[in-house]
């Protein structure tokens, strides 16, 4: 993708009560604060494909003599380390108000996402085994068995809890509400 192609579609930016959009390529939009929209917007951006998720990224923003590629939610957080992860908490890489942003490590930032493409059971953390579900999450790089179960679904739970104790608010869980867990 050329800097030509893209779309210079942040003249057309509007603010609403949610915050602000900024117009991407493809169709696209993220969102920003109101206080991060006049520093964001006085730069091109495009939607930007990365594992199946999209993110609002530029190839020039401030660093013009490089081939650098910087993301909006880094540029926002004002991270420049590359070995520092910025996380968005729901999964939308176009959301990018600061509530929804967060410095990680890289271990962190790994264990916080869904399950995988691999995934037999439908749940993060949970496996088939002889017949019945075994749950285990990873702990302090090592793998906690959590028990084999009947059902899938309680397999699940049992993952949730230990998610909860071990993740706190950065946990993802199979069943994020109080009223799916009874």
């Amino acid at each position: 993708m050329t800097i030509e192609s893209i779309v210079d579609a942040n003249e057309k930016a509007q603010p609403d009560d949610e915050g602000c959009e900024i117009r991407l390529t493809r169709g696209m939009t993220a969102i920003v604060d109101k206080e991060d929209f006049e520093r964001v917007n006085t730069i091109k951006w495009y939607a930007s494909e990365n594992g199946g998720k999209f993110y609002a990224a530029n190839r020039n923003a401030n660093y013009p003599e490089s081939a650098t590629t910087i993301y909006m939610h880094r540029f926002i957080m004002g991270i420049e380390d590359s070995f520092v992860r910025v996380d968005h908490k729901d999964g939308n890489g176009l959301n990018n108000r600061r509530y929804n942003l967060r410095v990680l490590s890289h271990s962190d930032n790994l264990m916080n996402r869904g399950r995988t493409k691999a995934n037999k059971s439908g749940f993060k953390g949970v496996s088939p085994r002889r017949g019945k579900w075994f749950a285990c999450i990873w702990v302090n790089g090592k793998t906690v068995g959590l028990g084999v179960y009947s059902t899938p679904e309680e397999a699940a739970r049992i993952y949730d809890n230990a998610a909860r104790k071990y993740r706190k608010d950065k946990a993802v869980l199979n069943f994020p509400t109080f009223e799916e867990l009874i």
